[in-house]
């Protein structure tokens, strides 16, 4: 998808005009990832972690916050730090990013927009019934902020399991 995107875009910078098929090849492939070293799996990576970076950066500090809270709900992370897909519904996130569902609808909006597809809501106007999903897993092994936001959802969790042991009964 990024690929085509790009490509999309040269086109329309070249003004080579809008007919004729769109030709995808190693080059394009290596535009993922400039660096001469990096292997498939690190050019997937980066170009998902750029795109999604790309997306959040162009979302208000009150919508990043929603986004963080929206992703950080939709990974359910096992021992070992396994992290798995657990849907979520939009009243959750809007209630624990203290943020209306309005804010929780233009960050859906500028995830699932047609060029990103990281994420799947069942409706297209989001109530609180809403439910949420990450569009594929790949996207929480490669997504870098994805992934930091995840580990520091864990640390958090173990130091708050740590506490509620410790405590007296």
């Amino acid at each position: 998808l990024w690929m085509w995107i790009q490509e999309e875009e040269n086109r329309e910078r070249a003004r080579r005009g809008a007919a004729g098929a769109v030709h995808l090849g190693l080059d394009d492939y290596e535009q993922l990832d400039p660096g001469r070293n990096a292997g498939h799996t690190d050019r997937v990576k980066n170009a998902l972690s750029r795109h999604g970076n790309q997306i959040l950066n162009g979302l208000s500090p009150e919508e990043r916050k929603a986004a963080e809270v929206m992703f950080r709900r939709m990974v359910e992370v096992e021992e070992g730090l396994n992290k798995l897909r657990r849907p979520t519904r939009c009243g959750t996130v809007a209630k624990l990013a203290e943020v209306s569902l309005e804010v929780v609808q233009r960050v859906v909006d500028a995830f699932r927009a047609e060029d990103a597809s990281f994420i799947h809501a069942n409706q297209l106007r989001v109530t609180d019934d809403t439910s949420l999903d990450i569009m594929h897993e790949s996207l929480i092994r490669q997504w870098d902020t994805l992934d930091r936001w995840v580990r520091r959802e864990k640390a958090s969790y173990e130091v708050y399991d740590e506490l509620c042991r410790a405590a007296p009964r």
